[in-house]
């Protein structure tokens, strides 16, 4: 599809599973081959994987923060299309939800990941998918939508 469609983005929801990673290390496993689709077909940038609905945060934070320090080692490109929560819906499934993004911002301030990881996982490359930077199409179009809006919504007047 990165082929046919070159301006085509993807976020992978939830990482495309629904557990933790601790089979992260396995070479079959799904996160492997996302990470694999993204940086081995240069599609950083254009393919995102999103962290917001990975039941480790909540089961087993030191395999979390284990495997994606693997992660960002073996393949620095998805240092550029991780991203945080966009599929936050998800979270209410999560019997302590509550806690899922204190848990989650304990994970990413450990001392394994610097300042950039975590700007670009929790708010840029979110931005950079959905276009959201003051030259994108979606920022001028969605800018002109809201010209005519007494309140320009935060998000908007934040990116």
């Amino acid at each position: 599809l990165f082929d046919k469609y070159k301006s085509l983005k993807i976020n992978f929801g939830h990482f495309a599973g629904f557990g933790d990673m601790a089979s992260f290390s396995d070479t079959q496993s799904h996160w492997q081959q996302i990470a694999d689709v993204i940086t081995q077909q240069n599609v950083v940038g254009r393919g995102f994987a999103d962290l917001g609905y990975s039941s480790g945060v909540l089961s087993n934070q030191h395999t979390m923060i284990k495997a994606l320090a693997e992660l960002v080692a073996d393949r620095p490109g998805m240092i550029d299309s991780l991203n945080y929560a966009t599929d936050w819906k998800m979270l209410v499934l999560e019997k302590d939800s509550q806690s899922y993004l204190k848990n989650f911002l304990s994970i990413v301030n450990n001392q394994k990941f610097n300042s950039t990881f975590k700007q670009k996982m929790l708010g840029r490359n979110a931005a950079s998918f959905l276009g959201l930077y003051k030259t994108d199409k979606n920022r001028v179009r969605l800018e002109m939508f809201f010209s005519g809006v007494d309140e320009v919504p935060r998000w908007l007047a934040k990116t």
